[in-house]
């Protein structure tokens, strides 16, 4: 019953959330949530048991991840394309 919340929950959380900053030592990234849920659904990323992010962390994991999708050799500026300047 509680995986069920939980999955409501966030599934809620980002339909409202269109997009989420995450920090990283290249600068901050911006998430947006809605058009990769409506693809993965939440728990791809998130934890059931919280929330939290589940093998994320090392960048190498996170770009493999995010690559396994979206080609690098595509954009235009590899880094700055994701990776927005530290204010």
């Amino acid at each position: 019953m509680k995986k069920i919340i939980m999955t409501l929950l966030l599934v809620l959380i980002s339909e409202f959330c269109f997009s989420s900053t995450i920090s990283t030592k290249r600068g901050p990234v911006d998430f947006p949530h809605q058009p990769h849920t409506s693809i993965m659904g939440c728990m791809t990323c998130h934890n059931p048991h919280g929330g939290m992010m589940g093998g994320f962390g090392a960048a190498e994991r996170t770009h493999a991840f995010c690559q396994s999708c979206h080609d690098p050799n595509l954009l235009p500026d590899k880094c700055k394309f994701c990776h927005k300047p530290k204010k």
